[in-house]
């Protein structure tokens, strides 16, 4: 009588193999998610340099930047106006996390605030996005929206690199141009 050499795999092995890969499949998802955060941190900051492109050209026309003496929404407003119609962007980007181009102030999407520079007003602005990533941030939005800047400087000297010794902050990336 012939035996049965037949190499195959056990049931038990089997499930050894998949549960092996279902441990190293879910260590890798956290990493994954930060990637995509990072990501979408990286798309608002590039949101941020194509409207700021757009208000230093309606300056270069109208000798200075749009009106706005609190922290105003960047989208759905009087600055989205008046950089769309006049031409210099063509719409207004949409933040990587959202599916509406109107956005909240309230939330640090793509606001904006006019500043004065030693005492010259409306020379400088501001712009503001909520960011996902405390490494991405340079401020808690905490911190600024309360503040009252009469001057660059103020705001400026609220910008730092490393949030991460704040207990309590939404972390947002402000740029001041």
């Amino acid at each position: 009588m012939k035996k049965n050499t037949i190499k195959a795999f056990t049931l038990v092995e089997m499930l050894i193999v998949i549960v092996i890969i279902g441990i190293l499949i879910a260590s890798l998802m956290p990493r994954m998610s930060a990637a995509q955060w990072r990501a979408r941190d990286v798309a608002r900051k590039s949101s941020l340099n194509q409207i700021s492109t757009a208000l230093v050209a309606y300056q270069g026309d109208h000798g200075s930047f749009p009106a706005a003496d609190a922290w105003t929404a960047v989208c759905g407003g009087d600055v989205e106006d008046a950089v769309i119609e006049g031409g210099w962007m063509a719409s207004c980007p949409m933040d990587p996390n959202e599916t509406s181009q109107v956005l909240s102030v309230t939330e640090w999407n793509f606001a904006y605030l006019r500043l004065a520079k030693n005492g010259v007003a409306g020379g400088w602005f501001a712009l503001a996005a909520g960011v996902e990533q405390p490494t991405s941030a340079n401020t808690c939005a905490e911190k600024v929206p309360v503040a009252d800047f009469d001057d660059v400087s103020d705001l400026e000297d609220l910008l730092v690199a490393d949030i991460s010794a704040e207990a309590t902050c939404t972390p947002i990336y402000v740029v001041v141009y």
